[in-house]
């Protein structure tokens, strides 16, 4: 996987001589083996941010002939290489990579304007040196295109779509993903009517990204990397009519799959998402620094069943624990502390009171609860019945 970035939308700072770049050898040339070298011998002259912060390195300079998409590699390199772009002030970093492509060299590209001055670092993972080939390539700056993998319609709920992103290509970087990014897939969706959507991969079995815009796909209006575990979800109000554009991208360069795609109406938000519309679906940010009581309940239990309930701070995509007389009747919490167990009443509802410590203060905290009689059970979400 190869970082990208684009130099044109930074600032670059001022334009250094030479003279303040630490050992910083002649502008490289666009090629195959542009530079050739070893660090064996080399000084750690620049401060790397990846690669386990790296050790010695070479530095070359290099100036943008021409408007256009450069890409650095050091394939063909005989040791752990770790790659890094610094702004022209020789301290800027504007990009770094370890391993691209699933190898252990690596790779970087810049969209860069005639003129800009860069400094192309070569260096290690960690205190590796060995023998380095530093390639140049050049080519223009891809025009974005709105190329959709999938139109969606207009159809809600559970599984709209499940699409394999493996080998779709990397064609976009979302705003809160990885610069080393998956493969990504782009889909159209519409709204059927007013409302608020929820957009959703729970249940994917890769790390996903997820990132909204309009039916231009540009810009992004949001984007969203683990709401809960390594699933995504963002939601919109849309107007009837609205279009959409999602785009289903891997945090990683490694990350692709089939991804599940739900969209969700307001009537199920599955904030869990555990791919269930529960009855009660709710969780409770604690606001409270001093932490304190709360209690929690469930409308639908069996009647007169052992109600035992769960909570904890983090949610799975995946089932967790799942009961024995029905499969489908999962826990989804990771790690989850017992609340306590009560008897449902004959309309099905059970409270117990929660002592929440003071050191959750802050985080978001998940609610689940588990009936059961001798033939039957059930799992729902719980919510709180008061704020905290």
């Amino acid at each position: 996987m190869r970082s990208f970035i684009a130099f044109a939308a930074l600032t670059l700072p001022a334009v250094a001589t030479a003279a303040t770049c630490p050992s910083a050898t002649d502008l490289l040339t666009i090629g195959p083996a542009a530079a050739t070298g070893s660090t064996l011998y080399s000084t750690d002259d620049y401060p790397q941010t990846c690669g386990n912060l790296g050790g010695a390195d070479e530095a070359f300079e290099f100036v943008a002939p021409v408007d256009g998409r450069y890409t650095f590699d050091t394939f063909g390199s005989a040791y752990d290489t770790a790659l890094q772009v610094l702004a022209a002030d020789c301290t800027t970093t504007l990009e770094c990579n370890d391993d691209a492509n699933g190898v252990l060299q690596s790779s970087i590209e810049a969209d860069l304007l005639a003129g800009d001055r860069i400094l192309v670092v070569v260096g290690g993972f960690g205190a590796a040196t060995g023998d380095f080939v530093l390639n140049v390539a050049a080519g223009p700056i891809p025009v974005f295109t709105c190329d959709l993998d999938e139109d969606m319609g207009s159809a809600t709920g559970f599984d709209v779509l499940n699409i394999d992103t493996c080998g779709m290509g990397d064609d976009h970087t979302a705003s809160c993903g990885s610069e080393d990014s998956g493969e990504d897939a782009l889909l159209s969706w519409t709204a059927p009517h007013t409302g608020v959507f929820t957009f959703s991969t729970a249940g994917t079995g890769f790390d996903t990204v997820l990132s909204l815009a309009d039916d231009t796909c540009d810009p992004e209006l949001y984007c969203d990397d683990d709401t809960s575990g390594t699933q995504s979800s963002v939601t919109a109000a849309l107007l009837a009519g609205d279009t959409v554009t999602l785009r289903v991208d891997g945090y990683f360069d490694f990350s692709c799959g089939v991804a599940r795609v739900h969209v969700l109406e307001d009537d199920c938000v599955d904030e869990n998402m555990n791919t269930r519309c529960d009855q009660d679906d709710a969780w409770l940010t604690i606001s409270s620094p001093t932490g304190g009581t709360v209690d929690l309940e469930v409308t639908n239990a069996l009647p007169g069943s052992d109600v035992t309930f769960y909570w904890g701070n983090y949610t799975t995509s995946t089932p967790v624990t799942c009961h024995p007389l029905s499969p489908d009747d999962c826990l989804q919490l990771y790690n989850p502390k017992k609340a306590g167990t009560v008897t449902a009443d004959a309309n099905g509802y059970a409270q117990v009171t929660v002592n929440v410590a003071s050191r959750l203060a802050g985080a978001s905290v998940y609610a689940q609860a588990l009936s059961e009689t001798a033939t039957e059970a059930r799992a729902t979400d719980a919510v709180w019945s008061g704020t905290l």
